[in-house]
């Protein structure tokens, strides 16, 4: 995953750029925290024959990037928020050992991937280094909002 963020904040009367440490301090609701510092990371999932992801749900949110408190969120953020996601499908019959979901993780854990505390990915494994692994099936796809809460619907535009 590649998320990049591109958010000002209104001052005083003047629109302030917010690095991504700003965000996070500015966002206070902890039920849509961006984690804007995470700008890339990789998510592993483990997909069962009927389906299922064994570590759980995909944990996916584009946040409000609004105080998330008592200020008012009309004036206050306007920018874009962009996540690129590059899945790689590989075949259990790529791993060294059996294709089994305790086989799998013990594969994923071997390049490195958790489940990391306080982390976008939620509960997926996943990790910060490049696992370097690659596959013929691959899927890439981009999530862009758009928002400018000085506009009268205040409305967010997902692309």
């Amino acid at each position: 995953m590649t998320r990049q963020f591109t958010v000002e904040r209104y001052n005083a009367g003047i629109w302030v750029a917010l690095n991504n440490a700003q965000i996070d301090g500015y966002v206070r609701d902890p039920r849509s925290l961006p984690h804007a510092t995470e700008v890339q990371y990789w998510e592993a999932w483990i997909v069962r024959s009927d389906g299922g992801v064994v570590h759980g749900t995909d944990e996916f949110t584009l946040c409000s990037i609004i105080p998330g408190d008592s200020t008012t969120a009309p004036n206050s953020t306007r920018g874009t928020y962009s996540i690129t996601g590059d899945a790689w499908y590989i075949p259990a019959t790529n791993y060294t050992s059996a294709p089994s979901t305790s086989a799998s993780d013990t594969y994923l854990r071997g390049l490195g991937f958790a489940t990391l505390p306080n982390h976008p990915a939620g509960v997926l494994l996943a990790t910060r280094n490049d696992p370097n692994v690659t596959s013929a099936f691959r899927v890439t796809h981009t999530v862009t909002v758009t928002w400018d809460s000085t506009q009268a619907d205040r409305t967010s535009r997902v692309t």
